[in-house]
């Protein structure tokens, strides 16, 4: 039994190593990756008429840039804590396992639609099933297998004690309801999507139309200000702010539903005010019909709301848990 907590112990370092590894690539390559800008920008290397704040390359750089700071944010410290065995890394590991379950899950759903709309766009192709069964296998590989058998890992005694026997302090993070930290981690980026659609020329979906510009600007503003209440009442776990999440989400999720419904990705990027080199871009995906912007947004959503449907039991305490 030593000598297996012994081997689980080196395993946790090596995977805390390779996450700092990973983190400190992303951390050099968010600040390096502005650059791109200047790159795109009057003058630039890879300049093209009409390159501006609201241009799909735009909002893409934006976003690309801000997935690297993410994972550096996330993957330094609790690299950190998992090499140094720090029993707080346990319990975020296995919430950010669940996070990258969610997103693996939207991703295959919206891989079969697509898969299904690239089969009736070519049924005479006999190797088009052969390559949407290959594509859907290595999307479920890499968005739900590996991320479960994380979880499974996690799960064990084994790993847990290891983190436990090394670090006796109990943190915050595991006093705190589990499925609450995956439902804060569901709306941070939330949040941080609604950022990333001010870059999108302001869209947002309001129950069966969508808003754009100044008008489009103003909800996403008003609807940022929302969620950052909303999410720190339920860090408090405030019963106001479970019923107001509970309410907000739903009528999100609504709102999202009856704007989206009609549209696929391609028809979402032909609303928008773009230049002429990302239209003929945009022309050549086809595969871009095959994506449904519902199924882009609204299985988070209804995930969320059923996070907190089921934790409905943690906002009737006065007190965080004890878990000893």
């Amino acid at each position: 039994m030593a000598n297996q907590q012994k081997l689980i112990g080196l395993i946790l370092k090596i995977v805390g190593a390779i996450m700092v590894a990973v983190g400190m690539v992303a951390a050099y390559y968010g600040p390096l990756e502005v650059y791109v800008f200047y790159m795109f920008s009057p003058g630039g290397r890879f300049h093209y008429d009409g390159f501006a704040v609201g241009t799909l390359w735009f909002a893409y750089l934006v976003l690309q840039n801000l997935g690297y700071y993410l994972v550096a944010a996330l993957l330094l410290p609790i690299g950190i804590g998992t090499f140094k065995l720090r029993r707080w890394t346990y319990t975020m590991t296995r919430a950010l396992l669940w996070l990258w379950a969610v997103a693996g899950l939207l991703v295959c759903l919206n891989w079969v639609g697509l898969s299904l709309y690239q089969w009736r766009a070519n049924p005479s192709d006999p190797t088009s099933i052969l390559r949407i069964v290959v594509f859907c296998l290595i999307f479920s590989i890499f968005s739900l297998v590996i991320p479960i058998l994380l979880l499974w890992l996690y799960s064990s005694k084994a790993v847990r004690l290891s983190f436990e026997n090394f670090d006796p302090h109990q943190y915050w993070t595991e006093r705190y309801p589990f499925p609450m930290l995956v439902a804060l981690g569901i709306g941070i980026l939330g949040v941080l999507t609604f950022h990333v659609a001010l870059f999108l020329q302001g869209l947002f979906p309001f129950f069966g139309e969508i808003l754009w510009g100044r008008a489009g600007v103003r909800w996403l503003a008003g609807n940022i200000l929302i969620q950052l209440v909303i999410l720190y009442g339920l860090v408090k776990l405030s019963r106001w702010a479970y019923w107001s999440a509970l309410l907000y989400y739903s009528l999100l999720s609504l709102s999202a539903a009856l704007s989206f419904y009609r549209y696929s990705l391609a028809d979402l990027f032909n609303e928008l005010t773009l230049p002429g080199f990302e239209v003929e871009f945009l022309s050549s995906l086809s595969f871009l019909n095959g994506i449904s912007v519902v199924l882009t947004t609204v299985p988070v959503l209804l995930v969320l709301i059923g996070i907190l449907g089921f934790s409905g039991r943690y906002f009737k305490q006065k007190k965080l848990p004890n878990r000893n």
